[in-house]
């Protein structure tokens, strides 16, 4: 609760009305990158302010209100987490272990996955590329892509690393674009559909997501890192799901550069080891995975829906009381 708050002013009620007030913060609010509000402007918002007794009476209704439905999101927030480690289970058994559970099993060599179907192959990345030009590139070095390159509507989209950290691309309407001249400088790392994009800095290093059908050329950014895998040796779907269980299980845990912050390298990851199914039976895999991840984000996609709702009840309420719409006296007396 805000330290500052006047004697007149009830901390519970003021915390209320600000969280309602986001648009007029918004509308105040300068900056690029992320919005932000001088103090000024801030300190010169007028928001109502009814006698004190009837703020603590508002801030006492919205307490018992608000309560029952931040349990209820909370809930749901605890369901998708589980939800979420369920799919990440069924992935993982099904890209590292195949769907039979019968299979003799052998070591694979790496440590994260341990055994293998005995008849899968262990293969590094650099085996498992297209034999083709730039099959497995980074993106432009340094002054070979910056901000003054970027021009409005331009000819060739860039491909950051943030459109697929979930490990699906995330189309995204305003995406950076750069000129044709430009793009000629760069074009060692063009990326074409079905074309697999790397997370390669951040966070989200070693996500991977396929890249669909685009209505432009793209390049790869400096913080990504695109591969074109040889299909006959390794499916699309079979390696986005690999690199995601490698993430979730600390696979990258010596191939990952950890100084300023965590980045892989285009070498060390080229000598990344992968486990390699018979392609039927990757193609089985894939399948299955379509079908049962598919079941759980139709669950996860439900409780996200019933939450988004909850808070714009939870929203709405507030704004009615704080406005004076709901006549709160009743409720207290």
């Amino acid at each position: 609760m805000p330290s500052c708050v006047p004697k007149d002013v009830s901390s519970t009620y003021f915390f209320y009305i600000i969280s309602v007030s986001t648009e007029a913060f918004e509308l105040l609010g300068s900056g690029a990158t992320f919005k932000e509000i001088s103090a000024n402007d801030f300190a010169n918002v007028k928001l109502p302010l009814p006698p004190l007794s009837e703020q603590q009476a508002i801030a006492s209704y919205l307490d018992a209100k608000t309560k029952p439905i931040d349990d209820i999101i909370a809930k749901r927030e605890k369901q998708i987490e589980l939800l979420e480690e369920m799919k990440s289970a069924i992935i993982s058994r099904a890209v590292t272990k195949g769907l039979n559970s019968e299979a003799k099993m052998k070591d694979s060599g790496i440590e994260w996955i341990g055994e293998i179907p005995d008849h899968w192959d262990v293969k590094c990345i650099k085996y498992i590329k297209a034999n083709v030009p730039n099959a497995f590139v980074d993106g432009p070095f340094g002054s070979n892509l910056k901000s003054q390159h970027y021009v409005e509507d331009g000819d060739v989209y860039v491909i950051e690393s943030g459109f697929i950290t979930s490990g699906k691309f995330e189309y995204v309407r305003d995406m950076k674009t750069i000129t044709e001249e430009h793009f000629e400088t760069i074009k060692r790392s063009e990326c074409k559909e079905n074309d697999i994009i790397i997370a390669k800095i951040g966070a989200y290093f070693g996500m991977a997501a396929v890249l669909p059908k685009l209505d432009k050329k793209s390049v790869v950014s400096g913080n990504s890192l695109k591969i074109t895998l040889d299909n006959t040796i390794m499916l699309n779907d079979i390696f986005v799901y690999l690199m995601a269980c490698s993430k979730k299980q600390n696979g990258y845990i010596g191939v990952v550069n950890e100084t300023a912050q965590p980045a892989l390298s285009l070498y060390n990851l080229n000598h990344f080891k992968l486990p390699v199914a018979p392609l039927e039976e990757q193609e089985a895999i894939a399948s299955y995975l379509d079908s049962e991840t598919s079941k759980i984000d139709t669950r996860i996609a439900k409780r996200r829906k019933q939450i988004e709702l909850l808070q714009e009840y939870k929203q709405a309420l507030i704004t009615a009381a704080v406005t004076g719409k709901i006549d709160v006296r009743e409720y207290n007396s």
